[in-house]
């Protein structure tokens, strides 16, 4: 006699309650992931942005850039934050991690051309937590959650600010802005100093980690070449340095013999 497999066996009803919880599962990372991705190319379109402001600006595009990143808070409680709780933040913190460090550099960013200093995390937490109340009150089947930023999202937004930085000593230095290049110097390696003092905690900061650190090295680099040629150029030339910055640069051994000379 052939016996059939029944759909009203034991184990049935069992397996059904799994295969729920998979695609609940399943459904709440794919929402993650493409909120991720749209809160990554908004902040990547405000990090452009900001790289467009100069002296004459530079103020209007500092508070156009400030009104996105306020409109991606919103987005991030809405399609992130309002989905997480204490377990599912860290299972499918893969999920949602690349969007929050693309809007921690943008942030930063922001910050740092408004008044030169370094965003704190708490300071970007809390932010986030005032969005997401704002949603709930509007929303008012929205349970309570309390966001807490995970230490390697900063960590990482911060090691990605610095090629921003780069840039924008790259740009100063073209413009012969000695002061901007020296603040953004400084700045890098505060930074640098503060990452060398993590390298125990490495395994938890992700495998991108040890890359960020040599793309920051090398970003420093870029930075101090600029400030030596403009060194250069300012011993040569005295401080008016206006009238050389479309000059051709200089060859490398000729950088040398004239920074001999002084």
């Amino acid at each position: 006699m052939v016996r059939t497999p029944s759909s009203e066996g034991p184990f049935n009803a069992q397996f059904k309650v799994f295969a729920d919880e998979l695609d609940t599962a399943n459904d709440k990372r794919e929402r993650l992931v493409k909120a991720s991705r749209d809160v990554t190319r908004d902040s990547k379109k405000a990090i452009f942005s900001l790289h467009r402001a100069n002296p004459s600006n530079k103020p209007a595009i500092l508070s156009s850039a400030a009104a996105s990143l306020a409109a991606l808070r919103k987005v991030i409680a809405s399609r992130i934050v309002s989905e997480l709780d204490c377990d599912s933040a860290a299972r499918f913190h893969r999920a949602y991690s690349p969007g929050l460090q693309e809007y921690i550099e943008a942030r930063t960013f922001h910050a740092f051309l408004s008044d030169g200093t370094l965003l704190a995390a708490d300071h970007i937490q809390s932010e986030i937590r005032a969005a997401y109340t704002e949603h709930r009150t509007n929303m008012s089947d929205v349970a309570e959650n309390v966001f807490v930023l995970d230490n390697a999202d900063y960590v990482l937004g911060v090691a990605d600010l610095t090629g921003e930085l780069m840039r924008v000593a790259i740009a100063a230095a073209a413009r012969a802005d000695r002061n901007a290049v020296r603040d953004v110097w400084v700045l890098m390696n505060h930074i640098d100093l503060a990452f060398k003092g993590l390298h125990k905690y490495a395994r938890g900061l992700g495998r991108d980690y040890p890359s960020k650190l040599k793309t920051l090295a090398n970003s420093i680099s870029k930075v101090e070449r600029s400030a030596c040629d403009l060194a250069v150029r300012a011993a040569e030339f005295g401080d008016d340095l206006q009238n050389t910055q479309h000059d051709a640069p200089l060859e490398p051994s000729k950088k040398r013999i004239r920074a001999e000379q002084y």
